[in-house]
């Protein structure tokens, strides 16, 4: 059986389930883990959404020859 998931980017997913389930940044919590890139993108589509840092969680998975900055 194939899986029945949402496929995409993440980014227009991230827009889409924000939008889509009502999630609001003085309620919600983000968690994004995955590429350095992509977490950069949903972070920016979060904090123009009003998302601050406290409310945003990331973990980055190493990608070869891409050097991820600590923060």
């Amino acid at each position: 059986m194939v899986g029945r998931g949402e496929t995409g980017r993440v980014d227009d997913l991230v827009r889409k389930h924000t939008d889509h389930w009502g999630l609001r940044p003085d309620t919600t919590t983000a968690y994004l883990c995955g590429h350095p890139t992509m977490c950069e993108n949903g972070q920016g589509i979060l904090q123009r959404a009003g998302w601050q840092k406290g409310s945003m969680f990331e973990e980055l998975y190493f990608i070869p020859g891409k050097e991820v900055a600590a923060e």
